[in-house]
Formats: C-alpha cells, sequence, structure tokens
C-alpha cells in the first residue's frame, strides 16, 4: 500500500513495485484520512507512508494504526516515505512501530529491496 500527497510519486511507486515478481500494490491514498481506511480494510503487508500528508500525516497513520494493534509482528510493516533527512522523524516512526524510514531520493532499488526485507518481517507471504 502506497500513500503520498504527491500524485506523480505515489504512481511512479506504484510502478516501480508493480514491475516487481512477488510485490503487489493493493491500495494507494494521497491523505492520511483515506491511507487510515485503506490499512485498516485490506490489511497490506507492507504500507509505505509518506511523513507529510494532507487530512493526518504519516507520523498520524503509523501510530493509529499501531493503537489498532494492526502494526508489528504479523501486522502490516511500515515503512515512512520522507524528502526531509530527520532523526525525528526516525525516532517517532520507530517509537509507533515502524520498520524505518526511507528518503524518496533513495535509488529504486534499495526501495524494492526495503519492501522486500519488511514483507518478509512481517511474518506474511512473500
Amino acid at each position: 500500500m502506497i500513500a503520498d500527497d504527491e500524485r506523480p510519486m505515489c504512481e511512479s511507486l506504484e510502478l516501480i513495485l508493480h514491475a516487481q515478481r512477488g510485490l503487489e500494490v493493493v491500495g494507494t491514498a494521497t491523505d492520511g484520512k483515506t491511507a487510515l481506511r485503506v490499512c485498516a480494510e485490506l490489511r497490506p503487508d507492507v504500507a509505505l507512508l509518506d511523513v507529510r500528508m494532507p487530512e493526518g500525516d504519516g507520523l498520524w497513520v503509523l501510530a493509529s494504526l499501531a493503537g489498532r494493534g494492526l502494526v508489528g509482528a504479523g501486522g502490516i510493516q511500515v515503512l515512512m516515505l520522507t524528502t526531509f533527512d530527520s532523526g525525528r522523524y526516525l525516532a517517532d516512526a520507530v517509537a509507533h512501530g515502524a520498520r524505518g524510514v526511507l528518503l524518496k531520493s533513495l535509488p529504486w532499488e534499495e526501495l524494492v529491496a526495503a519492501v522486500r526485507a519488511a514483507a518478509g518481517a512481517g511474518g506474511h507471504r512473500p
């Protein structure tokens, strides 16, 4: 699942992930409220959440999912996406159960590897 308020970024990530064997994008969102609803309904193996989005940022979505017991082992593995290299985002995200924070400038091969690692860590299907 991908949530990013920049539609071109969301679409690019979707194209990259759809092209990978064994990966499927089951939903997208461009705001926090929609991201929370999609994650709660579809229970994706991995959620890529933009840190900054309208109607609830990615950290709010993560905290909301964690509060419902949907994040972590056997649940949704969350990777935060950001353009900002800030330790505060990493600390807040990890405190709420995120697997990590990825810079949007990360090469796509590394992003795919992070998604695969997160999917494998969750105890879900490959």
